[in-house]
C-alpha cells in the first residue's frame, strides 16, 4: 500500500462512519424537513390550495398534493415570473428571480 493510501485511509475511515450515522436518521430527518416546509408554505397560495395546514403526515400529503407535471402548476410559476411569492423563503418578490434583460442582437 502506498502513502497516500495510508494517509487516506483515516479520512475515508471518518467519511464513511458519518455516512452510516446519517443514513440511520434519514427517515425521520426527512419527516422533519417535510413538516417544516409545509408549515412554512401553509400560507402561500400554493399552500392554501392544497391545504397545508391539515397536513400532519406524509400519508396527508400524499392524499392532498397531486403529482403534478409543468401544466399543472404553470400558474404558480407564471406568478414566480410576475415577482410574487409564491414560496416564503425560496422565492420572494424581487429578489431570486428577476426578468434578464432580452438579450443584444
Amino acid at each position: 500500500m502506498g502513502i497516500k493510501s495510508n494517509l487516506i485511509k483515516p479520512f475515508a475511515k471518518l467519511i464513511s462512519s458519518k455516512i452510516d450515522k446519517m443514513s440511520q436518521n434519514a427517515l425521520k430527518d426527512q419527516a422533519k424537513i417535510r413538516t417544516h416546509n409545509i408549515s412554512y408554505a401553509k400560507t402561500t397560495q400554493f399552500g392554501q390550495d392544497h391545504q397545508f395546514g391539515d397536513i400532519k403526515t406524509y400519508e396527508d400529503f400524499k392524499a392532498l398534493v397531486p403529482i403534478n407535471d409543468y401544466e399543472g402548476i404553470k400558474n404558480y410559476i407564471e406568478k414566480i415570473n410576475r415577482d410574487s411569492l409564491i414560496f416564503c423563503g425560496l422565492v420572494s418578490q424581487n429578489t431570486l428571480l428577476r426578468r434578464a434583460e432580452p438579450p443584444l442582437v
